[in-house]
């Protein structure tokens, strides 16, 4: 039979073989029971899957929505599965719009540093050495700017290990509290994106993962209330990129660092660019952002913190 690419509905590969397997006992006129659905697995993939792990993930599969369960034989939820093919292109869709405007708008930056600016060096690095080096450089800087798809500083550990940036999180959360670092954000709040990583973080429950998503809500609030040195700004669309901009004690921006995504809301790696015309351009250029968007610690912040608690909740409610 035709195998289904069911990774294109957002679904892993463990999960993609399982709905297969129930596709396949299916078409064989085998009850799709567990053991019968295990036993196609098997043969799928060439190697077992242990009891609890299989368990768990036909339980995520229905209560997702893409599996039925009825007289304990399941089958695909094709309206389902239709409308995650559905969403997962428009993410797709959007991601190569998203790409194609981060072009557009690095070659504006290149193009606004001067008639003839001068070559950058620019390094591809791996997340590790990419969060590491912006680490290294905070504790020499006063300044942080971040066009950020969800203020970092908010989140919890948990959060950042998923996200491979535990030594940036746990550098910016020191230097901000003891407020040698001023930390300037700008931020649509993509909670989507949060959505997802406190999925991961929390292995596919959605309830313990909504908690994660209003505690970060709640981190904000305390932080502004106990940070004077932090600043967050909401913007309900940013430029195209996901930068931090820092800048050195006494001195300019000298340094630029972009986040490169992979699949929607996955950070794949980092781009160093040491260009200080770049590094001003840019950095004017979140200023502006920054002056024309609103505080959350201004008075009309209520409405957008009741909007982010409505959306994570839709998000994660599982209908």
């Amino acid at each position: 039979m035709e195998s289904i690419d069911f990774e294109a509905a957002g679904l892993t590969r463990q999960q993609s073989v399982i709905m297969q397997a129930v596709l396949n006992a299916r078409a064989k006129g085998l009850d799709c029971r567990p053991s019968n659905i295990q036993a196609e697995y098997e043969q799928l993939s060439g190697r077992g899957i242990q009891k609890p792990n299989f368990f768990t993930q036909l339980k995520h599969l229905t209560t997702t929505g893409v599996l039925v369960k009825s007289d304990r034989e399941y089958a695909l939820n094709t309206p389902a599965l239709s409308r995650a093919f559905a969403e997962s292109r428009s993410r797709l869709e959007a991601e190569i719009k998203r790409s194609e405007e981060q072009e557009r708008l690095l070659k504006k930056i290149a193009s606004g540093a001067g008639e003839k600016p001068s070559m950058p060096l620019i390094q591809y690095c791996s997340l590790e050495d990419y969060f590491q080096a912006i680490a290294d450089r905070m504790g020499e800087s006063e300044l942080l700017c971040s066009n950020s798809i969800f203020p970092w500083t908010c989140f919890s550990g948990p959060i950042a290990h998923v996200c491979g940036a535990t030594a940036y999180y746990n550098r910016i959360t020191e230097l901000s509290e003891k407020g040698s670092l001023e930390v300037r954000y700008t931020t649509p709040f993509n909670c989507g994106y949060l959505a997802g990583l406190a999925l991961k973080a929390a292995r596919g429950n959605r309830a313990i993962a909504l908690k994660e998503c209003l505690r970060t809500i709640d981190n904000m609030k305390t932080q502004l209330e106990l940070q004077p040195n932090l600043d967050i700004h909401y913007v309900p669309k940013t430029l195209g990129l996901h930068f931090v901009v820092l800048k050195p004690v006494g001195a300019e921006p000298r340094t630029l660092y972009f986040f490169i995504f992979g699949k929607p809301g996955e950070i794949k790696n980092g781009v160093v660019i040491n260009s200080e015309e770049m590094a001003a351009n840019v950095y004017q250029l979140f200023n502006e952002d920054f002056k024309a968007s609103m505080s959350m610690r201004s008075k009309s912040a209520h409405k957008v913190y009741s909007m982010l608690e409505g959306r994570f909740r839709s998000i994660l409610s599982g209908k």
